[in-house]
């Protein structure tokens, strides 16, 4: 399916919604009839015709669904359910609710302890797991396995599944990505985008060579989930899981990242920068090479209209990762009848309508059965976004994410300031994970 025919296909849905809602009229009649006989007898016509859709819409189930898409997202989004709503075949009939990102998660622990949630829930993917195992979340896998529309790229998966089973499904992704500023490079003398730390680690000695203001690299280390985000590209490069801070590939990554502070190619300011603010410097030309998200490709257009840049693969120890963005969606324990809120989030998880909403938020779909050509056939930086999915690996999932993300964030900060080693801040991170993990077991 192409590319305008999939966004005509999202942007048409309030249109047809419309003639859904307004189909239905009286026939013309032999004999004219006097003025108010003839509306008296359409209007008579319009509602016997009209009886069985408003049967059958008395006779969905009303469920509430919360989520904090906003602007275009936000708009679409409701367009999407909106749709469904109009289908007279839908089984239920959702009501949105849109809360505050940062108050999102709040709403959903204290609704897990009172009981107070929505049938359907859209979550941050690293949160997925730990609302999970708290007991947010109905079990889907009998339904999912059972689906002929069951088919996503295995990472945005993972990160629904809980004990083996799944219990959330990716609903809109994205990942992260180097942008590069090709004529720096070029100036440089480097002849290629770096796919190796060394070829990174080489390609900023040069570019720190040329004497500029600009460094060589930037991402993200701030103390929130943003560092994590940034970091675990490197980290899970090495093949280290979350689990071995203090394995060999976990001490290197930490030691990557300290050397591309100690050495200068990376602002100290990183640690108080977040996504945002990378994109800030990269787009005002203080950073050469950045890792940042699809999000920001429009964010670049709008500050630096003129600036030419490409995406490419984050350089890798062992193998090319790059880390899952996006969120999920999930049935929760509110909703009496499972099976049809399925028919609910399956419509939206298809093929035919989650391929045009992420397209048109410049997002990736989760799902394994488009093509990057589907999905950006225009668009050479998103498509190789698209790719860079495919290899994308989740945070976790892990029940107490939360908690392992904070040991991690401390052990970032702690390298790049230099109160800690590489090796000790792996060690502490690789004792507060063992403990958290205890405490699960």
């Amino acid at each position: 399916m192409g590319r305008k025919k999939l966004l005509a296909m999202l942007l048409g849905v309030t249109l047809a919604a419309g003639s859904l809602a307004g189909c239905g009229g009286g026939g013309a009649k032999d004999t004219p009839a006097p003025a108010q006989e003839t509306k008296e007898d359409e209007a008579a016509v319009q509602t016997k015709e009209d009886e069985p859709e408003q049967k059958a819409a008395a006779e969905k189930e009303e469920i509430t669904l919360w989520h904090y898409y906003t602007t275009v997202n936000g708009e679409n989004f409701e367009k999407m359910v909106e749709a469904y709503n109009n289908l007279p075949e839908g089984r239920v009939h959702v009501t949105v609710e849109l809360i505050p990102r940062a108050e999102l998660l709040k709403k959903y622990t204290l609704g897990i302890a009172t009981g107070d949630l929505p049938e359907i829930a859209i979550v941050d993917n690293p949160d997925a797991a730990s609302l999970t195992a708290a007991g947010m979340f109905e079990e889907v896998t009998e339904l999912l396995n059972g689906w002929e529309g069951n088919s996503f790229v295995s990472g945005p998966l993972e990160s629904g599944q809980y004990e083996g089973k799944q219990y959330t499904l990716p609903f809109r992704s994205n990942c992260l990505g180097l942008f590069v500023n090709e004529e720096h490079l070029e100036a440089a003398g480097v002849e290629k985008v770096p796919e190796t730390w060394d070829e990174l680690l080489s390609a900023c000695e040069k570019l720190k060579g040329m004497g500029t203001s600009s460094y060589p690299f930037a991402m993200s280390a701030v103390k929130s989930e943003e560092g994590v985000f940034h970091f675990m590209p490197f980290f899970q490069s090495t093949g280290a899981t979350v689990n071995e801070a203090d394995s060999e590939g976990g001490i290197k990554a930490f030691e990557m990242i300290a050397r591309l502070a100690s050495e200068g190619y990376m602002s100290n300011e990183c640690i108080n920068w977040t996504q945002n603010d990378v994109e800030k410097q990269f787009a005002a030309g203080n950073a050469s090479m950045m890792i940042n998200g699809s999000w920001q490709i429009s964010n670049i257009l709008a500050d630096a209209p003129e600036l030419e840049y490409s995406i490419a693969y984050i350089p890798k120890d062992k193998e090319s990762v790059s880390s899952l963005g996006g969120e999920n969606i999930g049935i929760t324990k509110s909703a009496e009848n499972v099976e049809a809120c399925w028919d609910f989030v399956s419509w939206m998880l298809s093929r035919e309508n989650n391929v045009p909403f992420n397209v048109a938020g410049a997002a990736i779909s989760p799902r394994a059965d488009v093509t990057p050509e589907e999905q950006y056939p225009e668009d050479e930086k998103m498509r190789v976004f698209v790719e860079l999915f495919e290899m994308a690996k989740p945070r976790g999932p892990h029940p107490k994410w939360t908690e392992i993300s904070g040991a991690y964030q401390e052990g970032i900060q702690a390298v790049l300031v230099g109160s800690k080693t590489p090796e000790e801040a792996a060690a502490a991170v690789a004792g507060k994970v063992a403990e958290i993990n205890a405490s699960v077991e």
